[in-house]
């Protein structure tokens, strides 16, 4: 991944003008590997927070030319507002340890700040995943239901097109107090988990959140702009589970925010039944 980092870099130099000339100063950075953040979003008057809650310092890493990972480079951040005003030029920033910090006067909205890393002359590239969005403070989490019905997980026969396998999607909603009614908070993150001591082990060995390319247990979803997250639940018929067994599943996520590192006001946690309906193989 390095030697492709750092030949990339020079295919880039190379492209810029034949007459640049490249170093080959083992200190000297060619590229930046800065990919992602903690969270698309940040709460007015909060830190930038993992889905866990935590308040993390920004990383990016610097490469020579040789594609060597330069230590302790001087790498700094800096926060592109959506426009020139000044309301949105302090709305957001960086501090020296590498936290970014959303002030209180922020505006919640769909406007997109972006996070550059920079080192030297040298400017890593924004994309979607550098991008952050000001959401209003999460003030409570609800399980979201289809509309007058039980959200059921079905097994079926196998056959030559689904395998036997059936997908549900189970859904929870973060919420701003607001007048006159509530409003969603999103992008925000969510945690969904399978509880380990709700359902027998044939029963919990039998789904599995899907989440890309990946089957697990535990999954993180990103709430829309309504405040809606969604997980997708796989079922996987097991020997042992019966139509008449549940999974019980939980939502969770940190409501509140904090003018400090320190952890969020509380971490909220709401309970979605799946009840399990067919016939098993």
């Amino acid at each position: 991944m390095r030697r492709r980092l750092a030949l990339a870099a020079l295919a880039s130099l190379a492209a810029a003008g034949a007459c640049t000339e490249v170093t080959t100063d083992p200190q000297a950075p060619v590229s930046l590997a800065f990919d992602s953040l903690p969270a698309p979003a940040i709460v007015a008057g909060d830190s930038l927070r993992t889905v866990d809650g935590a308040a993390v310092a920004l990383t990016a890493r610097a490469f020579n030319v040789d594609g060597d990972e330069i230590a302790d480079a001087p790498v700094t951040f800096t926060v592109v507002p959506p426009d020139t005003t000044a309301a949105a030029r302090a709305a957001v920033g960086v501090s020296p340890e590498g936290y970014v910090l959303a002030a209180d006067t922020a505006r919640a909205g769909a406007a997109t700040y972006r996070i550059v890393a920079q080192v030297g002359s040298l400017q890593s590239r924004p994309t979607a995943r550098t991008s952050l969005t000001v959401v209003p403070r999460p003030d409570s989490l609800e399980a979201v239901a289809p509309t007058g019905v039980d959200t059921v997980l079905f097994y079926a026969v196998p056959d030559t097109t689904s395998g036997g396998r059936r997908a549900v999607n189970v859904k929870a909603r973060v919420l701003h107090d607001s007048t006159p009614a509530p409003v969603g908070v999103g992008p925000y993150l969510v945690r969904f988990e399978v509880k380990g001591d709700s359902a027998a082990p044939a029963v919990l060995d039998s789904v599995r959140f899907v989440n890309l390319t990946r089957r697990e247990l535990t999954t993180v979803a990103t709430a829309a702009t309504s405040g809606e997250a969604t997980a997708r639940l796989l079922a996987y018929p097991k020997a042992g589970a019966t139509a008449a067994d549940s999974v019980i599943l939980v939502a969770r996520a940190w409501l509140g925010a904090s003018a400090t590192r320190a952890l969020p006001a509380r971490l909220a946690e709401v309970r979605l039944v799946v009840r399990l309906s067919g016939a098993l193989p």
